[in-house]
């Protein structure tokens, strides 16, 4: 599920993250990443600054300003490239031969890189180029400067609001999916590469696994990549959500001014730690235990329908063959899910 975060949204979390000290509130995904391009804007800044005394004073070169900020921005995009490319490549080159992949259990999203990497050198150029011109004013550094201005505007949208979707989903923890290095079949990489993929709603993973299988890092991966696409998601527990089963609908233009969705409004849904996946009672929450608590009186049909969208089961349990699947497949299908659009993964 798909939505536009609207105007208001976006200005009520500028003022939040502009207005306010970080050391009593903590910092926020979209405040990190205005503060790591403000400091490629001033590392930029700074050593144009230094370049062009250097210049001036051992050489003889002409318009010293000018050529600091073509020097810095140029030195800046030569050390993102290596830091694109560098070691990504490396990784790929050292463990090609463990795997098909080439050291990647799922290859890394390379255009999104591309697009983190050029935004980067945008504000590179931009801190180049300012110091220049304020050293010595020149009408091709002013039209590049303004040029970089306009380009690097749409970056700016889309990287602030992307980390704003990342940060409404409540994450325990930042994850790409090409992080996850654990060894799966192929058949389980294609399953879950198309669930990420996926356009249709209805669909329920479940992640069954033993302790440390990387059930947990999974999930998240997989909903965090459908986050940067700017699709609604939304991470909770199973005992956090068995309280949110008896909570009211909240209607989203009703959300405090920095909600941006409740977890029935979200498209994906993560519910973690049904079982724990340790040397415990593995029926710790049944399949029927949680539809007794999510099939209540008062909330029960809510409950039901906000179910009917994408949903990852993260499922724990003590060996490969404790699965526990129909009990839950059962249970789903009790709900109204299609038993169809039901897949069943044991990491």
């Amino acid at each position: 599920m798909t939505t536009k975060i609207s105007f208001r949204k976006v200005l009520a979390q500028i003022k939040y993250d502009l207005i306010g000290k970080d050391s009593y509130r903590g910092v926020s995904l979209t405040y990190s990443w205005l503060a790591n391009q403000f400091g490629h804007f001033s590392l930029a800044f700074v050593t144009t600054f230094g370049l062009y005394h250097l210049l001036q004073h051992f050489t003889c070169i002409l318009n010293p300003a000018f050529w600091a900020g073509i020097g810095i921005a140029a030195g800046w995009f030569l050390f993102e490239c290596y830091n694109f490319l560098g070691p990504l490549l490396l990784k790929k080159s050292k463990q090609a031969s463990k795997n098909e992949s080439g050291g990647y259990t799922f290859q890394p999203d390379w255009k999104n890189i591309a697009f983190d990497t050029a935004t980067d050198v945008l504000f590179f150029a931009i801190g180049a180029f300012t110091m220049s011109n304020s050293l010595e004013h020149n009408a091709s550094i002013l039209y590049m400067l303004l040029g970089l201005i306009a380009v690097v505007i749409y970056p700016v949208c889309h990287w602030y609001l992307t980390k704003m979707y990342q940060q409404a989903a409540c994450y325990p923890f930042q994850f790409r999916l090409s992080q996850w290095n654990k060894t799966i079949s192929d058949v389980q990489k294609s399953t879950i590469i198309d669930f990420v993929k996926t356009t249709e709603t209805g669909k329920h993973l479940l992640l069954f696994g033993t302790n440390n299988s990387g059930k947990t890092s999974l999930s998240v991966a997989i909903a965090n990549e459908r986050s940067i696409k700017h699709k609604r998601c939304s991470y909770t527990t199973a005992m956090k959500l068995f309280s949110q089963f008896y909570e009211p609908n909240i209607d989203i233009t009703d959300l405090k001014s920095l909600d941006l969705w409740a977890w029935r409004n979200a498209g994906l849904i993560i519910v973690d730690d049904v079982n724990p996946g340790l040397n415990i009672d593995s029926n710790l929450i049944s399949a029927r235990l949680f539809y007794s608590f999510l099939n209540n009186d008062t909330f029960g049909h809510d409950n039901k329908e906000a179910l009917q969208n994408n949903v990852i089961w993260v499922l724990g349990n003590h060996t490969r063959t404790d699965t526990k699947e129909q009990e839950w497949i059962d249970m789903l299908t009790q709900i109204g899910i299609v038993k169809t659009n039901i897949i069943c993964l044991n990491l």
